[in-house]
């Protein structure tokens, strides 16, 4: 005889209901919206940039798990814009010193860190358990892969990048009221010419760009999961120009068929994708 699961939603205490009281009082939101909050599971993949500020809001508006994945160490070069590290953590893993930073803001949130590579041999294991995948990563391939997880797993993906002082932030979420949408590679089926790939430690960034878009991936996080469809970044690409102080939002084109990811006739699974060759794909546009 099966085991019946049992109904595992946490109630807010009255310590939190003090602790995010500016939150409970926005209309449409109150307690109820602060307890869906506490039962989410988010992923971050990334620590770096991106990742220190969407952390920071995260655990700050209350998110009840967070799994940080990264393998990287804190450098000095990174504290200009990775403001969740310190000098103290210099040489320290980034999801472990992350987590050290979570637990000092809010110990009402359960993180895990892991010190490892995010792959197409461990992505969908790392991911399944979790709402919401959040991409705060530097690199196409780690951006294709987590799109595709997150599109095999019937998952919302939320994207962000950043170089000099420009930003940009979308959100795929595959069904929006029954109505199928695009993911990231409907939008980019074609992997990014080499030469139009610009790093960050060849053209520099501004420090404060990516805590603007890091802030921004947590605040569509936070909306989607209280259930505002219709406030989120879909089927829209947020572009932000730090230096001219310029916004631009543009519409995206649909959700294509032909593709490999989430069309009718997909190539990539979840039987699949841990044989998939993401560096052919994008070594294959020089």
């Amino acid at each position: 005889m099966e085991k019946k699961e049992e109904n595992t939603e946490k109630e807010l205490t009255e310590q939190e209901k003090y602790r995010y009281n500016r939150q409970i009082l926005l209309s449409g939101y109150g307690e109820e919206g602060q307890k869906k909050l506490k039962n989410a599971k988010v992923v971050v993949i990334g620590a770096g940039g991106l990742g220190s500020s969407c952390l920071m809001h995260l655990a700050g508006s209350g998110i009840g798990k967070i799994c940080i994945i990264d393998n990287d160490v804190v450098d000095e070069q990174n504290l200009h814009r990775q403001v969740i590290h310190n000098v103290k953590n210099i040489g320290k893993n980034k999801a472990l010193s992350a987590k050290e930073f979570i637990n000092g803001l809010n110990p009402n949130v359960e993180v895990i860190a892991l010190n490892e590579s995010f792959t197409n041999k461990n992505g969908i294991n790392l991911c399944k358990d979790y709402d919401i995948i959040i991409d705060c990563c530097d690199n196409p391939k780690t951006r294709y892969l987590c799109n595709d997880v997150a599109a095999i797993l019937n998952k919302p993906f939320i994207s962000s990048g950043t170089v000099r002082w420009d930003g940009q932030v979308g959100v795929y979420v595959q069904n929006c009221k029954g109505e199928k949408l695009p993911c990231y590679r409907c939008l980019n089926p074609n992997a990014p010419l080499k030469g139009n790939v610009k790093k960050c430690s060849q053209v520099g960034v501004i420090g404060t760009l990516p805590a603007i878009m890091g802030t921004l991936e947590a605040n569509e996080a936070i909306k989607f999961i209280l259930g505002k469809d219709e406030q989120i970044l879909q089927r829209k690409i947020f572009f932000f120009d730090g230096y001219d102080n310029r916004v631009k939002i543009m519409k995206t084109r649909n959700f294509q068929d032909d593709c490999i990811v989430c069309g009718k006739n997909s190539q990539l699974n979840i039987d699949n994708i841990s044989e998939y060759d993401y560096d052919l794909f994008l070594n294959g546009n020089k």
